[in-house]
């Protein structure tokens, strides 16, 4: 990729423009466009793309935070990573696989810096670990944890902090549950 991406986020997921994925992929959005609508069926609205319409696109054009938008458009497409991906394997292209290869590295996955809490987490105010709770989950929802793997990982942090929940608090789906047994046996 020659230039840096702005990021762009849409209800704290990270996203795409059809126009920064055609500039990243060096290719016009117009070709964006076609293979989408060519492949319309492997590609799933929330998963790979989210569709602005109505009411959520009169907002997203009033922010103008959204690149490409322009303010005569009645509907506007986002691409998650996924359909990033099903953009790269349409186009098939060597530079549209090393793009998406950087987008991987640089774009999609947030470098956080570790931190180290040097109090006893007794001592936190309960505000913070309210904050770490709700940070732990949006980390979780953007890398598609199943929920029963949320609701694990809420316990056992809540129990680092002195906050017990019940045993049932983490129920695993009945199906997960058959698919396990499997593997014990």
């Amino acid at each position: 990729m020659k230039n840096e991406i702005r990021v762009t986020e849409y209800k704290d997921i990270r996203v795409l423009t059809t126009l920064q994925l055609s500039e990243a992929y060096e290719t016009e959005a117009d070709i964006i466009n076609r293979n989408f609508n060519n492949n319309k069926g492997r590609y799933l609205e929330g998963k790979h793309y989210i569709l602005l319409q109505g009411e959520e696109l009169r907002q997203a054009k009033a922010s103008g935070k959204f690149y490409g938008l322009q303010i005569n458009t009645n509907k506007f497409y986002l691409w998650t990573e996924k359909g990033a991906f099903l953009h790269a394997k349409s186009l098939n292209t060597d530079k549209a696989w090393e793009v998406y290869e950087a987008l991987i590295d640089t774009y999609f996955y947030k470098k956080e810096t570790p931190c180290s809490i040097t109090v006893a987490a007794t001592e936190l105010p309960i505000g913070e670990i309210a904050n770490y709770m709700k940070e732990m989950d949006r980390v979780m929802y953007r890398q598609n944890s199943k929920p029963y793997k949320v609701a694990e990982t809420f316990k056992m942090v809540s129990e680092q902090f002195g906050i017990h929940l019940p045993e049932d608090f983490v129920e695993v789906p009945e199906y997960e549950q058959l698919a396990l047994n499997t593997y014990i046996r």
